[in-house]
């Protein structure tokens, strides 16, 4: 089932992204920067089951269910549910495009996808891996939204692949 993530670029965008890939549902993020009647006509389109909202951005009239994300404390975690089948043809995320020329198309996005540009790059660091354990530990500032893929990658993908730091501006 395809979830849509409405929230602000940091933490608990990524908790989102991988909640729902931990889940075995399909990703669909969604910029915020789009206007709120943008957002609704994308949604209409994107056969969405379930909808990750964030307290903080305009409220959406959905006939979904949601979860809303916080950094509460205390709060019991949810049972997890079992680990989906790891099936790399599966669909991982739908991205939507920067729609500069009408509105924004979907594109799947397979988990073998993703992997492939991962493994490129590791092999590509793995390279220059001494010089990563030799300097300071490395910090990024990434200023793109992690609703794109370049930003996921940047973001947050490779960061994890190099040990690093990240700072996600809002933009």
């Amino acid at each position: 089932d395809r979830v849509g993530i409405y929230i602000k670029d940091g933490p608990l965008w990524v908790a989102a992204l991988f909640g729902a890939l931990r889940a075995g549902a399909v990703a669909v993020p969604i910029d915020v920067a789009h206007p709120p009647e943008l957002v609704l006509r994308l949604v209409s389109r994107l056969d969405l089951r379930a909808w990750i909202g964030d307290a903080e951005l305009p409220r959406l009239d959905l006939d979904l269910p949601m979860l809303e994300p916080s950094w509460s404390v205390g709060v019991s975690p949810p049972v997890l549910p079992p680990t989906p089948v790891d099936d790399s043809g599966r669909v991982a995320q739908v991205v939507l495009t920067s729609g500069t020329t009408d509105l924004p198309l979907s594109v799947e996005v397979r988990h073998e996808n993703m992997r492939a540009v991962l493994d490129t790059l590791e092999a590509e660091i793995s390279t220059y891996r001494w010089l990563v354990r030799v300097a300071p530990r490395l910090r990024l500032a990434v200023a793109l939204p992690l609703s794109h893929l370049y930003g996921q990658f940047m973001g947050v993908l490779i960061p994890v692949t190099l040990g690093a730091d990240v700072a996600v501006f809002d933009t």
